[in-house]
This record gives structure tokens, C-alpha cells and sequence, in this order.
């Protein structure tokens, strides 16, 4: 059963394809998980994501399809991609530590802009409760983080996508109901 083969194959490259980068990004330009790097990503995927809908509307849809179904397979693709990419920085971080322990730093950073805060509200305890579960459980925040903005993202595109993409129903069917 071939269904939707090739929402799967675009899903997965746009996954390689947008963890190379990322980790590219990250190796060249210094920019972690938390940086400008998904604005950079983000237009080669939606590119891969549109190609997938039309690809699988022409090929085997036949050349239509709803808008329903394209927002369908556009969360397919969105699941897809986001898993590759979360599963492949896990493997990634096992060799280079230092890509997810960036993002790390930086919720610590922006966590220290609030300690003031804290202090004069009597939370202190509060503030340090949270320095402490950040630094136990950071790199967990931000990989389930990225893999959620990820699908999110794309899958909120899906409904605008899907909408350029969208044929309407085969012309057979339309002939159907003209003669009733």
C-alpha cells in the first residue's frame, strides 16, 4: 500500500535536509536551537512542504484534491519532519553536547535577567526552585520545545498551503450530480 508515500518521502527529507542546516548553522554561524536559525530553515521546508502537496495531489490524487485533505497530509508532513529533526539533534547532541547545553545557557541568561524581580517580590526561593530544574531538566525543555514550535509551525502553514494547493473534487463527480 502505497498511500501517501510521498508526503513520507518529502516529510523525511525536509527532516535531513532541515537538521543538516540547522546543525550547519550551529557548526558555521554559532546559532543554537534558540536563534534565528528555524527563520532561515523555515522557507527551504515550506518549499519541500508545498512540492509534497502538489506532488501528492498530481500523482496520486490524480491532479485533485480538497482542501481538507491537503491540510491532512500537511500535518502528516508537519509530524514527520518534526520528529526526524528532534530525533536527529538527540543523535547529534550525544556527539556535540555543546549544541543543545547553548540553549541551555541562554534560558539561564535570560532566566538571571528576572532574578531582580524575585529578590524584591520575596520569591527567592521561587527563583532558585527554577535555576535548579532548568539546569536538571533544560535540554528536555528545548528539544520538546522545538519538536512542538516545529509542527506547530508547519502545520499552521498547512491550512494556508493546502488552500493554494486545493483542486476541488474530480470533475466526474460534478457530472454526477449535473444529470440528477
Amino acid at each position: 500500500m502505497k498511500k501517501r508515500i510521498i508526503i513520507l518521502n518529502y516529510g523525511s527529507i525536509a527532516g535531513l535536509l532541515g537538521s543538516l542546516l540547522y546543525i550547519s548553522l550551529f557548526k558555521v554561524f554559532n546559532l543554537g536551537l534558540d536563534s534565528y536559525a528555524g527563520y532561515i530553515v523555515w522557507p527551504v521546508v515550506m518549499f519541500l512542504f508545498y512540492k509534497a502537496l502538489v506532488n501528492y495531489r498530481d500523482e496520486e490524487k490524480e491532479g485533485f484534491i480538497t482542501y481538507q485533505s491537503g491540510v491532512l497530509n500537511g500535518f502528516f508532513f508537519s509530524l514527520i519532519y518534526a520528529s526526524l529533526v528532534t530525533m536527529i539533534i538527540i543523535l547529534y547532541n550525544q556527539w556535540d553536547a555543546s549544541y543543545i547545553a547553548t540553549g541551555v545557557e541562554s534560558m539561564l541568561s535570560e532566566l538571571g535577567k528576572t532574578k531582580e524581580t524575585y529578590v524584591q517580590t520575596g520569591r527567592k526561593d521561587e527563583y532558585e526552585m527554577i535555576i535548579k530544574l532548568t539546569e536538571s531538566y533544560g535540554s528536555n525543555f528545548i528539544l520538546f520545545g522545538k519538536f512542538f514550535s516545529l509542527f506547530f509551525a508547519n502545520a499552521i502553514s498547512s491550512l494556508v498551503i493546502a488552500f493554494f494547493v486545493k483542486t476541488g473534487e474530480p470533475p466526474i463527480f460534478a457530472a454526477d450530480e449535473s444529470e440528477a
